[in-house]
Formats: structure tokens, C-alpha cells, sequence
């Protein structure tokens, strides 16, 4: 079912220009991050740990319900078709930004020159050949915490509650991004 695919024309031309964006909206995360006063960066890290406070509670509860498990065994035979294939289409300059300031300047060189290879197999442009190029804590929200084929009551339940405190702290960051982006293009 999942076998090694090759890509349609299509499917390969949607990926590098979604690629191009991603490098587009990356160069501007990186800027807007190392642009902001540095009040403003300080609240973008408090609440991007937060973020990942509450990222790190979901991947325990995977954990527990054996999930994660699961997940790595299944590897040799689903061969990350995820990730591989189900890449998110809607990242944004939040996401990004998130990224940004979870890594250092080599790294995002790093991630922006990757993001300019075309590997050719994948739909993520992040993904090598021993999975994300990312670690947990710089991944995309949607990427750290996804179970889909073994995604039950229980895990789906309590990522249900987080979502709440997921959305408020997203909602507290593009704020502190919208200030910080106001008092730039004042001058101040």
C-alpha cells in the first residue's frame, strides 16, 4: 500500500513551489525574530516554550498509549509515508517563526538551504533519509504531535483539551508578533 511512489510531474511541481513559499516565509520569520526588541524576543521564546510545554504533555500521553512505539516500528513498513506525503500545506510565518527561534543561525542556513534542495522523493522537503531533519521541539506543530493511523479515543480526547492552551498561546505569540512588527515599522 504504501510502497516507494514515484511522484507525479504534478505532485513534484506542487512540492518546489510550495518549497520556494516555505523559504519565503522562513527568510521572513527569521528577520521579524531577530528584528523584535528584545522584550518582544524574550515573550516570543516564554510562549514558544509554552507551546512546546504543552507539545512535550501530548507526545507523553502518545507515549503511554503506546503510540510513539508503534509509530517507530511501523517505519520499516510504512517508510514515513506521513511525512512523507501528508507534508502540511498551510505553515504560515507563525510556525516558521517558532522554528526560528528554536534554532541557531548555522541551523536555519541549514534548514534554508535544505528547504532549496529538491530531494526529489518527498512531498516534505524536510524529511531525509533517516526522518525529519528537525528536532521535536522545531518541527511544526501539526508534525510533533500526529498519530493518524493509530490515533483512538483516548490520545484524540486529550489532544482535544490541550488544543485550548495550544490555541491561547498561538494567539499570545501572533500578538506579540503583530506589536513588535507595529513598533519596526514605527521607527521606535
Amino acid at each position: 500500500m504504501y510502497g516507494d511512489i514515484t511522484p507525479s510531474e504534478k505532485r513534484l511541481k506542487a512540492k518546489r513551489d510550495y518549497q520556494k513559499y516555505l523559504r519565503k516565509v522562513l527568510k521572513a520569520a527569521t528577520k521579524t525574530y531577530h528584528q523584535l526588541h528584545a522584550n518582544d524576543r524574550a515573550d516570543v521564546l516564554k510562549t514558544v516554550y509554552n507551546i512546546n510545554s504543552i507539545r512535550h504533555q501530548l507526545h507523553e500521553k502518545a507515549v503511554e498509549l503506546g503510540y510513539v512505539k508503534k509509530c517507530t516500528d511501523s517505519m520499516a513498513v510504512c517508510k514515513w509515508h506521513c511525512c512523507k506525503w501528508h507534508f502540511p500545506k498551510n505553515l504560515n510565518h507563525v510556525d516558521l517563526v517558532m522554528t526560528a527561534c528554536s534554532i541557531s543561525s548555522e541551523e536555519q542556513r541549514a534548514l534554508e538551504d535544505q528547504l532549496a534542495f529538491d530531494n526529489g522523493k518527498y512531498e516534505c522537503p524536510l524529511l531525509g533519509e533517516k526522518g525529519c531533519s528537525l528536532s521535536f521541539d522545531s518541527r511544526p506543530l501539526v508534525c510533533s504531535n500526529a498519530y493518524p493511523c493509530f490515533l483512538g479515543d483516548p490520545y484524540h480526547g486529550f489532544l482535544e483539551k490541550q488544543r485550548n492552551g495550544i490555541n491561547i498561546q498561538l494567539t499570545l505569540l501572533k500578538e506579540i508578533l503583530q506589536k513588535g512588527r507595529a513598533t519596526l515599522s514605527e521607527g521606535r
